[in-house]
């Protein structure tokens, strides 16, 4: 066992069979994280077959929300936000963040480090997590930005909530109705009973239908995340902020991590990936204090229900092209009406909206991550 600073495993120190490193140093940044890591993760000429292990050590507050307070586990979640690895919920995704460990946090640390501790211990299994994940790239994959979207994001949320609405109103009134039919020697019950059962169903057939049209329409989440990326590229090309047309770019949507979905771009340059990340996260992201806002309007379980999203930076400098945005996102995402947060009235729809998306942010919010593509 050899025991050293970080001077000592930064740069030009060379050890290729090392296979377990234990990282006890607070540092956080990318350059010295990845110096010390350098140490295991070299590859082994005299064992090919070497797999590494690296613990990243971290004091726990137990007094913390959900045990993750304090500034060593801060900059845990830094330190891995900046390294790509195999996910550990069983798919074949690569990407950065702590959440790839699929370790609850609220679990107790005792479990939580004996978990780690038989992952550890099965360095088989680890290499062959790692050739079935890099099996399922392709030759054109690489590491690009995504905008990591929760579930519950997306054009068709309030549609949902109707068809629950309707379906759960449907299976009551089928319950009655076959309580009712299934009743004997009650006088005039069972006749009651199937009455208000049809009543019911005849009562929840037109919102299931319309429900189910429209959530036929918008698919699944993944489909409207598409859409709206779709949407997001061709508003981006007609502005110029993106360097081709758009017809140069394909949406990718990915299934991350515990119900995520990953969103970025194939096609044009880096900096255009950059740039539709930055304006997708702007757009499904809690809104700050953007020059034009959309809102949706519409009905859930008896009560209104309002959703807002931000119009980008980049497509809110000018009134045309934040109507030209609006047009295009009624088009394929359903209708929106557009509003000049600059105004008075505006100025009372933004301070809203920042309370509703706040709420909805902390719920299920949009993140930069990295991911194998």
């Amino acid at each position: 066992m050899l025991v050293g600073t970080q001077a000592l495993l930064g740069e030009g120190w060379d050890a290729p069979s090392i296979n377990s490193l234990v990282l006890a140093s607070n540092a956080a940044s990318y350059m010295l994280s990845n110096q010390m890591r350098g140490r295991a993760i070299r590859s082994d000429p005299d064992t090919p077959e070497k797999v590494a292990n690296i613990w990243h050590l971290a004091t726990v507050d137990p007094a913390g929300l959900d045990g993750e307070a304090g500034p060593d586990f801060a900059r845990l979640v830094r330190r891995f936000s900046m390294f790509d690895g195999v996910a550990e919920d069983g798919t074949n995704v690569i990407e950065n963040g702590l959440d790839r460990l699929d370790i609850a946090m609220t679990a107790p640390i005792a479990d939580r480090n004996a978990l780690t501790m038989r992952r550890a211990c099965n360095r088989a299994d680890t290499a062959r997590h790692w050739q079935r994940s890099l099996g399922a790239s392709t030759a054109r994959s690489q590491v690009r930005e995504v905008a990591e979207v929760g579930s519950g994001v997306g054009s068709a949320t309030l549609h949902v909530r109707n068809t629950l609405k309707a379906a759960w109103i449907g299976s009551l009134g089928s319950g009655f109705m076959a309580a009712g039919l299934s009743v004997r020697g009650l006088g005039g019950l069972d006749a009651i009973m199937a009455i208000g059962g049809g009543a019911a169903l005849i009562y929840a057939l037109p919102g299931l239908v319309t429900s189910a049209r429209l959530w036929l329409r918008n698919g699944t989440l993944e489909r409207r995340l598409e859409a709206v990326g779709e949407v997001l590229v061709e508003a981006l090309a007609q502005c110029d902020i993106l360097s081709r047309g758009k017809e140069a770019y394909r949406v990718q949507v990915r299934e991350g991590l515990r119900g995520r979905h990953a969103v970025t771009i194939e096609g044009g340059t880096r900096a255009d990936q950059h740039r539709f990340v930055d304006a997708m996260m702007e757009l499904l992201g809690p809104v700050e204090n953007p020059r034009y806002i959309l809102r949706r309007e519409g009905e859930a379980m008896g009560f209104r229900q309002l959703d807002y999203h931000a119009v980008p930076a980049p497509l809110g400098t000018r009134k045309e092209d934040a109507e030209m945005f609006r047009q295009l996102w009624a088009k394929r995402i359903g209708p929106a009406r557009l509003i000049f947060t600059r105004s008075a009235h505006g100025r009372t729809v933004l301070l809203r909206a920042r309370s509703k998306s706040l709420v909805a942010g902390l719920r299920s919010p949009v993140e930069r991550r990295s991911m194998w593509l």
